[in-house]
């Protein structure tokens, strides 16, 4: 299914991707957070594409603070991010948003744009939560099922192992999130429908790559924090 090489692929796709973003939306940015690094291989390349100093934040880290691929990275989650008012030029949110319990998006929007310069700019993916494969569990229209029905689905039928072994992960679109970055006070919202080349795409699914090609896997968004504008948070 996802081996080493095709995880390879879809990173350096998914960080020259973002990289672009963020030279052209945040062009000057020195410093840089990634919000769910784990062990930071993605925000590395970012960092080597862009130029930004990044660090991370996970809450599935063992320890406090660690550091990975020469990224340091906090134990800490997005409801609550361990760093001061203005911080950062750029926050990235990569395969993230998905994950934020539908009663705390709003709050850990509100926290990314806490961290930000005035001006600063949120870029992220998201996968396409109503393709017909779901992307986490790999299996067809499990995110069409209530939630605990599509548990039991995965659970009986997972082709892939997933961390703590629960769906964890939530029916979403990039409409919801362009209104929930507004409540917060982000602007200018950017969404891109994106896609993955074929060798990012496991084999026994190859033949629905122009499914793919028709109907995107994975949006990309850029949202902004206005240049004269009050912390939300």
């Amino acid at each position: 299914m996802w081996t080493e090489a095709l995880r390879e692929n879809r990173d350096k796709e998914l960080s020259a991707r973002v990289g672009s973003l963020i030279r052209q939306f945040a062009p000057g940015a020195a410093s840089g957070l990634d919000v769910g690094a784990f062990f930071g291989e993605i925000t590395a390349r970012l960092e080597r594409e862009t130029g930004v100093e990044f660090v991370g934040i996970d809450p599935r880290l063992e320890h406090s603070a660690e550091e990975h691929q020469g990224i340091k990275i906090t134990r800490a989650g997005a409801q609550s991010i361990p760093f001061r008012d203005g911080s950062f030029d750029v926050v990235t949110l990569l395969s993230v948003y998905e994950h934020f319990p539908p009663s705390t998006r709003r709050q850990c929007l509100s926290e990314i744009y806490r961290v930000l310069n005035p001006g600063g700019a949120l870029v992220g993916q998201m996968p396409n939560m109503y393709y017909p494969i779901e992307s986490h569990s790999m299996l067809p229209f499990q995110s069409y099922l209530p939630p605990k029905l599509g548990q039991k689905y995965f659970q009986r039928f997972k082709a892939r192992e997933w961390k703590g072994g629960d769906v964890d992960w939530f029916r979403v679109g990039p409409r919801q999130l362009k209104k929930d970055a507004a409540a917060v006070g982000f602007r200018d919202p950017l969404v891109y429908r994106s896609n993955y080349s074929i060798e990012v795409i496991p084999h026994r699914w190859r033949r629905l790559y122009p499914l793919m090609r028709a109907f995107p896997p994975t949006f990309d968004f850029v949202f902004r924090k206005p240049a004269h504008s009050a912390s939300s948070g």
